[in-house]
């Protein structure tokens, strides 16, 4: 009977909407490949407006198209308003279940998922559906869920054992429920005797974090003593927190094991450990010695370990100055970026990466130099005029990246400002832009920087260099003085999430330096103030990204969390953006209305608040202010005044 109410539901819905699709042919909707056009045939002129709770009857439409695309659209649309749209719940049900494709049931699952917890009574019968897809669907939705799906916890675990085709699926979704899935996993451990099945328990053990401490004895025993869950065991002590010296010394013994394999999921154990494991730092660097490893995935791991316990002594700098000779590009290009991680403790390498700049033979190594140096500012002033003469080489890409050094390194002075403005005039309009952002950050207001950022403004081919140039002028007429901290008030900063689709059930925790500030939901925004000067702010999803900004007092800025995936298969990333509020205004303006102001708690963020007990927080701003982690910049003159 509910069913039956659905689809009069639907079809009451379609004739609301059918003056909206009279464009649309006799025989169905017209499918437009273009990804940006489909809302069109659906009554929406834009693609902000398929996130809008009274468009859900259009969007019900779609969801019954032939077309994936469009299906798919649909269905991320109506995730991305969460709550408002679970009334919807159904329909997505049903259009999973007329279509096989366990592609498009992920994509409803995580609609589903962003609904919020109202929508678990929703899903649990879904369990029993005929179709075996559906049912993995519904699975997979309430892993999605995390906390929220905690009722789903006895309906899941009653199926374990009588659904076998949904056993990883179950197991997997009762570890992203939390820690009151535990007693459920570790019990169905000790009786699981198919060793397939057993290390998906085991990864999802780890899943719940810090509350499953009580199984570390175990999963210590099984990382010892089982070669087949060995690298299970290992990730799921790590992902609990676990540090304790048998533990570490025991993935120290396996560095000394002719498996490459095993060596290399050692020595990426260690690196996830951090300063932690520093008593491996020893061990670590015998392996960068050539005559020790030959090969060089290997080295290359061991580094990056290094470099994650964040050890930057002078063996590890003397190794890195020796791989820079290496006739090998590759070696070089890794040595190079190494250094540029260790940050102001490699500064007395600065000298060796200054000849490199113009010397080296291979434009892939000389293309990683600048962004080194200026990572290990303040000490890369040296280089400054290397820089300046590295200007000349005719390579575009590499004069944007040494332009980009300079900004961060240089001093405003006749000497830097007389080599980089005749890039304002430099064919390349790429080049222009990067010039006057060098010398935007360098707070250079020079009567000739003026005239030309007019000249830019009026006539440049390139519209975005017109705005560019227009908003530096605004921003020199409004603050003397923005690069320093200034004595105008408080700093604020929006952390902004427009409503998307992909990851759209996490609510994505913001840190400054080691502060909590708050979460962010889909399709909302925190206002945070705080004093000017320098901040390093943090978000994660399944990593951290951050953002060191420069903040003025009196000036308001943005920074948008934009969420990416990496390809087919791969979770998808989330990094901080910032905006240049002068020059994303139109954007900023339109924006904001659309979002709500964000409440979230640190309680409501499980994922950031999982991740900040099992590995310091501490840590991870160290990795960061070493200059140990790769951030974006933001500069004071990206704000905008107050008003």
């Amino acid at each position: 009977m509910q069913h039956r109410r659905y689809h009069i539901f639907l079809g009451l819905m379609a004739a609301v909407v059918s003056i909206s699709l009279s464009a649309c042919s006799s025989t169905g909707v017209v499918r437009r490949i273009q990804a940006d056009e489909w809302h069109k045939d659906y009554g929406m002129q834009t693609v902000e407006e398929t996130t809008m709770p009274e468009n859900i009857p259009k969007l019900l439409i779609a969801l019954t198209s032939k077309n994936i695309f469009v299906q798919t659209e649909a269905a991320n649309a109506l995730g991305a308003m969460g709550p408002d749209s679970i009334k919807t719940a159904p329909a997505l049900i049903d259009a999973a279940a007329r279509r096989n494709s366990m592609k498009f049931n992920y994509v409803i699952a995580a609609a589903l998922a962003n609904m919020g917890k109202e929508v678990v009574p929703v899903i649990i019968p879904v369990l029993d559906h005929k179709i075996l897809h559906l049912r993995k669907m519904a699975a997979i939705a309430l892993g999605n869920l995390g906390p929220d799906a905690a009722d789903a916890i006895q309906p899941l675990a009653q199926r374990l054992n009588s659904e076998k085709k949904l056993y990883g699926d179950i197991v997997y979704s009762l570890g992203k429920i939390g820690p009151e899935s535990f007693d459920v996993l570790f019990n169905e451990l000790k009786i699981q005797k198919n060793d397939s099945l057993k290390g998906q328990i085991i990864k999802a053990i780890g899943d719940i974090g810090p509350a499953a401490e009580p199984a570390i004895p175990v999963l210590l025993n099984y990382f010892q003593s089982y070669a087949y869950f060995r690298t299970n065991a290992l990730n799921a002590l790590l992902d609990i927190g676990y540090t304790g010296d048998d533990f570490i010394q025991a993935i120290i013994n396996y560095l000394h094991t002719p498996d490459d394999r095993l060596k290399i999921m050692a020595i990426n154990g260690l690196g996830r450990l951090g300063p932690t494991a520093s008593e491996a730092v020893p061990d670590l660097m015998r392996l960068l010695a050539p005559d020790v490893e030959p090969d060089i995935q290997v080295r290359t791991h061991a580094l990056n370990a290094l470099l994650n316990i964040g050890y930057a002594g002078n063996d590890l700098l003397v190794a890195m100055t020796n791989y820079l000779q290496s006739p090998d590009s590759k070696i070089r290009i890794m040595a190079v970026a190494a250094l540029g991680k260790i940050g102001p403790a490699a500064s007395g390498t600065v000298s060796d990466l200054t000849k490199l700049l113009t010397a080296d033979s291979e434009i892939e190594v000389r293309l990683q130099i600048p962004e080194a140096l200026a990572k290990i500012d303040p000490a890369a002033k040296q280089s400054v005029p290397n820089l300046l003469r590295a200007l000349s080489d005719e390579n575009g890409n590499f004069q944007m990246k040494v332009l980009d050094a300079l900004s961060v390194i240089a001093d405003d002075n006749d000497s830097v400002t007389s080599a980089v403005q005749p890039f304002l005039r430099n064919e390349n309009p790429n080049l222009r832009k990067q010039a006057m952002m060098a010398l935007q950050n360098l707070n250079h207001t020079g009567e000739e920087f003026k005239k030309s950022l007019k000249n830019i403004a009026a006539e440049d081919s390139h519209p975005q260099n017109r705005l560019k140039a227009t908003c530096i002028l605004k921003s020199m007429s409004e603050v003397d003085g923005i690069g320093s901290e200034g004595t105008a008030g408080k700093a604020k900063i929006y952390f902004i999430r427009p409503r998307g689709h992909l990851e759209s059930f996490m609510p994505f925790g913001i840190w400054d330096n080691i502060q909590y500030i708050g979460a962010v939901p889909n399709g909302s925004y925190i206002v945070y103030e705080t004093e000017p000067g320098e901040h390093l702010f943090l978000t994660r999803t399944i990593e951290w990204t951050a953002v060191k900004a420069q903040l003025a007092g009196g000036r308001e800025y943005f920074i948008t969390l934009r969420t990416f995936s990496p390809g087919e298969g791969a979770r998808a990333r989330t990094y901080l953006v910032p905006l240049d509020a002068c020059m994303a205004e139109e954007q900023i303006e339109k924006l904001l209305p659309e979002l709500k102001e964000s409440t979230a708690t640190m309680k409501s963020d499980w994922y950031s608040n999982r991740y900040a007990k099992s590995k310091s927080i501490i840590g991870v701003v160290s990795s960061y202010n070493t200059g140990n982690s790769h951030f974006a910049r933001m500069y004071a003159v990206q704000g905008r005044k107050i008003n």
